[in-house]
């Protein structure tokens, strides 16, 4: 009498975040995402015609700290953009010094 071999099922077989995610833009970023912000500032009506303009500015604003912080880890010759990076860009670009 034979015996069958069971099959062995790979358990630690997991899809990770990163590789299920890959936009290269900012729509990620919701109406409801914009109104959180925009309380924090201390401002309570939005105009709709004002959501557009606001992602352009954040697009841009990101496309610019990306590239100072790339700068910043080429520079270092390292491959991974660490948090001194993210804040020397910001100091760089934005003109102040934020606190992680």
């Amino acid at each position: 009498m034979a015996v069958k071999k069971s099959k062995k099922i790979n358990r630690n077989f997991h899809v990770r975040k990163s590789d299920t995610f890959k936009a290269k833009n900012i729509s990620g970023i919701t109406k409801a995402g914009i109104n959180r912000l925009i309380q924090k500032g201390g401002c309570t009506r939005i105009s709709p015609k004002i959501y557009n303009a606001i992602l352009i500015f954040l697009d841009n604003k990101l496309k610019k700290l990306t590239n100072v912080a790339t700068l910043y880890t080429l520079a270092s010759s390292r491959l991974v953009i660490n948090n001194s990076d993210m804040n020397k860009a910001i100091k760089k670009t934005l003109g102040y010094k934020t606190y992680f």
